[in-house]
């Protein structure tokens, strides 16, 4: 990630944003892995309503 500024950043600045540093890159760990998840269910959910289809065919014929 990269942040750009219009001024140049102060010591304090680049403390304080050094020191956030592994907050902001674990919430972008976590966010990464919730957006996998996310994916992983709506397959399952599509497996399931193919799943359902099937066996809903099936019994019809």
């Amino acid at each position: 990630m990269e942040l750009a500024v219009m001024e140049p950043v102060t010591d304090a600045q680049q403390d304080l944003l050094r020191g956030i540093e592994p907050t902001i890159a674990l919430n972008l760990d976590i966010l990464l892995h919730a957006q996998e998840a996310i994916e992983l269910l709506a397959e399952t959910v599509s497996a399931e309503q193919q799943s359902l289809q099937i066996l809903s065919s099936v019994g019809d014929g």
